[in-house]
C-alpha cells in the first residue's frame, strides 16, 4: 500500500506530521509499522469524530422525545372533558 493510499483523508498537514512522526521514531514509509501507525490514527480519528456525531444524535432524540411528550400531553388534555378528568378512580386491591 502506498504512503499516499495510507494518509488518504488526512489534511496536508496532517499527512506531514505523520510522516515526520514517523521519520523521528526511525520507521521507513513502506514499514508495515508505519502502515498499521497510520491506520490506527484514522481509526482513532473516527472514533473520536464518531463519539461527538453520537452525542449529538442523542440530544436530537431527547428534544423530539420532549416534543412529543409535551404535544400528546396538550392534545390529552385539550380532548378530555374537564368533568371527566380525575373523577373515575381505578379500583386498589389490597
Amino acid at each position: 500500500m502506498r504512503t499516499s493510499e495510507i494518509l488518504q483523508g488526512y489534511s496536508e498537514a496532517e499527512q506531514q506530521r505523520i510522516v515526520e512522526t514517523a521519520q523521528q521514531l526511525g520507521l521507513a514509509e513502506d514499514d508495515p509499522m508505519f502502515q498499521v501507525m497510520a491506520t490506527l490514527g484514522r481509526y482513532e480519528e473516527t472514533m473520536i469524530s464518531l463519539q461527538a456525531r453520537m452525542e449529538a444524535m442523542i440530544e436530537a432524540w431527547v428534544l423530539t422525545i420532549d416534543q412529543k411528550v409535551a404535544n400528546t400531553s396538550k392534545t390529552a388534555h385539550a380532548t378530555i372533558p374537564k368533568k371527566s378528568r380525575l373523577t373515575h378512580a381505578l379500583p386498589v386491591r389490597h
